[in-house]
């Protein structure tokens, strides 16, 4: 894994899911679920709003950043399940509500939002699971090594 991931993932504990699902056959349930398990404060962000993972669902981006607000809290990452067509206007909404950092799950990449957090210096991760990196981290921490 990159040390610029890693790093990365070191200073993470709030994690905004874009595209969050409550299909267990999705992959936009089952890392957030991934991520629940290793200690994460995972919240939900789906335009049909609901519940994800047993979570209130928000239904944009900027709602998350408000409700993480009023309890006290912010994100440190926003990790993205949407086609690459919609990134660029993910990472605006994420540089608009102050995120730090945003993630594209693997097979996910765009130039343009690649420019647009590069242009906000907002730290940018794509075409890599965080489900895989962030076990393979939790796993080389309880061994005492580096992943």
């Amino acid at each position: 894994m990159p040390a610029d991931v890693v790093a990365l993932l070191r200073g993470v504990r709030t994690v905004v899911v874009v595209g969050a699902s409550d299909d267990r056959a999705k992959a936009a349930h089952r890392i957030p679920a991934r991520l629940v398990d290793l200690g994460y404060d995972v919240v939900p962000v789906n335009p049909r709003g609901g519940t994800v993972l047993g979570r209130t669902a928000h239904r944009t981006l900027g709602e998350a950043a408000a409700a993480l607000t009023a309890r006290g809290t912010t994100i440190d990452l926003v990790d993205v399940f949407r086609p690459a067509r919609e990134t660029p206007t993910v990472v605006a909404e994420a540089v608009a509500v102050g995120a730090p950092a945003v993630w594209l799950q693997s097979g996910i990449t765009s130039a343009a939002a690649r420019a647009l957090a590069d242009a906000a210096g907002v730290r940018y991760v794509e075409d890599r699971c965080l489900g895989v990196d962030a076990r393979v981290l939790a796993e080389a921490d309880r061994a005492g090594g580096t992943p």
